[in-house]
């Protein structure tokens, strides 16, 4: 089982860490960055300001761009992962190890 699991990540992984970037990008180009906050951790505008839907959706927004951002780093990592995994292994056949 988890010498398959191995296998399907060194011949997939940079193709599933690609797609998971796109879906990542998008939703952070689609929902733009999270929402500033000041130095001292609030927000750069005050919540009595805002009205109750606006202040839902900004909180929507806030959500799928941490969402889109997560999934950009774990994108990468799955690219990152699949490449030193295919490295080590080319490694060990080169050495005489596999």
């Amino acid at each position: 089982m988890v010498h398959s699991l191995w296998a399907f990540l060194m011949a997939h992984g940079t193709s599933m860490g690609l797609a998971v970037d796109v879906v990542g990008a998008l939703l952070v180009w689609g929902r733009g960055l999270p929402t500033q906050i000041s130095r001292a951790g609030a927000s750069v505008f005050p919540e009595e300001t805002l009205d109750e839907t606006l202040l839902r959706e900004s909180t929507c927004t806030d959500t799928l761009a941490h969402l889109g951002i997560g999934l950009l780093v774990l994108g990468f990592s799955l690219q990152l992962l699949s490449s030193l995994c295919q490295k080590i292994i080319a490694g060990g056949h080169f050495l005489g190890l596999c």
